[in-house]
């Protein structure tokens, strides 16, 4: 669970909301700890060969038929979410590249 400014998302549900959109085609949501949220929900998202998807047009998705805590998304893309041998998403290095990308950035 990722609990951002007082709310409790469930990282499964925003993952099976986004995987609705028809240019994704594999997510990954985690929380990012955050100063003033506590934490903020990242998804990690694959397009689709050929397609291109911005922030902005996620979040509009988002918003368009989704409850306002699933609105506070930020995203980032990624040629594939890391996975080790056993086939399990490997949250914790989401979490880890999301922070090195974030200072890097900075």
């Amino acid at each position: 669970m990722i609990k951002t400014g007082g709310i409790n998302v469930a990282p499964r549900e925003v993952e099976e909301f986004l995987a609705l959109h028809p240019a994704i085609e594999n997510v990954a949501v985690v929380g990012v700890p955050d100063e003033r949220l506590s934490e903020i929900v990242v998804a990690f998202v694959v397009a689709r060969a050929g397609e291109d998807l911005t922030e902005n047009e996620l979040r509009s998705f988002c918003a368009s038929a989704s409850p306002a805590s699933r609105s506070r998304l930020a995203s980032t893309s990624s040629e594939s979410c890391p996975q080790p041998t056993t086939g399990k998403l490997a949250r914790r290095a989401l979490v880890k590249l999301d922070q090195t990308r974030s200072r890097s950035t900075a």
